[in-house]
């Protein structure tokens, strides 16, 4: 599950900082003229990147993909703790006391039908910005704050946009990925004082990064296939409205499309927060009337797979 680690600890002694940068690729000299004290040294170690300065070493990457050879396979929590010791021994530097400044969790599933199709019913999220993407690395639908993103995307599409491998295991299958992102306040958003690499191994610590995952997951309003019920009563003007409004909406491309309208409309400062809240709320409402909806199998299944399979993807965590 564990995917992209930033982390950073400090220097015991000059000899560390020398030890650190001999193991570096494409290592590079940087002096701020403006400022005064020592360089500090850029480069690589494989996939991950890695900054040095006499006092502080900060390193930022896949962590999966480092010790796996990808970000396909799942990094369980065992074997996090493997790659934390096997990146300590290459580096001669132990980093199970360095401070963790974001952290990324995902899961690559194996799906039935086209990522697409499971993507057209990823909705709202609270307390977090929608927006839709799809270009060379294949569709996607993304939600993010000013402390996190949460991400659903085609992994196949991306992998082959980069000429990578496919592994094994998913040749031939089609891949949705979800990506939980911690990019600010990490331990804040883990109920935490302070999280440290070490902490990650502990399996309550760990218990907690998944339920942050699957509550994420969970937060994000799966919409409805929008179809008027057969034989639904239209004995009134209420009924008859309901009925043109459903209509509306199925040509508009269902509720989704329409809320960013109402988004649009309130960033241009025609709809206050109200307004707009009270509207989104009135469409919600409409959209979940099982008097008037009829969602049929599709979008069921299709939904009851990935809870399914999310479901299991943490189970197996150790």
């Amino acid at each position: 599950m564990i995917d992209t680690l930033h982390l950073n600890r400090p220097l015991d002694s000059w000899k560390q900082f020398d030890q650190l940068t001999d193991k570096l690729d494409q290592a590079k000299v940087q002096q701020d003229i403006e400022k005064e004290g020592p360089p500090c040294v850029t480069g690589h170690l494989d996939n991950l990147r890695v900054r040095v300065d006499p006092g502080w070493v900060w390193i930022k990457g896949s962590i999966s993909k480092w010790h796996l050879g990808d970000n396909q396979q799942r990094l369980t929590r065992k074997g996090t703790e493997e790659a934390i010791k096997h990146l300590s021994d290459d580096l001669g530097l132990d980093l199970a006391p360095a401070k963790i400044t974001r952290l990324d969790l995902g899961a690559t599933l194996i799906v039935r039908k086209l990522v697409s199709e499971y993507l057209s019913f990823m909705g709202e999220c609270t307390r977090m910005n929608r927006g839709n993407w799809s270009g060379v690395n294949g569709p996607s639908v993304y939600y993010q704050n000013g402390q996190r993103q949460f991400v659903l995307y085609d992994k196949k599409a991306e992998v082959m946009q980069k000429k990578k491998p496919i592994n094994a295991v998913y040749k031939g299958q089609n891949l949705l990925r979800l990506e939980l992102r911690l990019t600010r306040r990490v331990a804040k958003q883990l109920d935490r004082e302070k999280l440290l690499v070490q902490d990650i191994f502990q399996e309550q610590c760990y218990i907690s990064l998944l339920k942050k995952f699957i509550s994420q997951y969970q937060q994000v309003r799966k919409l409805k296939t929008l179809s008027i019920k057969e034989g639904m009563a239209m004995e009134n003007t209420k009924q008859l409205l309901q009925q043109l409004t459903l209509v509306g909406l199925k040509q508009l491309g269902g509720e989704q499309p329409l809320v960013e309208l109402l988004k649009s409309e309130k960033d241009a400062g025609r709809l206050d927060r109200q307004q707009f809240h009270r509207m989104k709320s009135k469409l919600h409402q409409l959209t979940a009337d099982p008097q008037v909806i009829d969602t049929g199998d599709q979008m069921t299944d299709l939904i009851e797979e990935i809870n399914t399979k999310v479901q299991r993807a943490i189970s197996s965590y150790r």
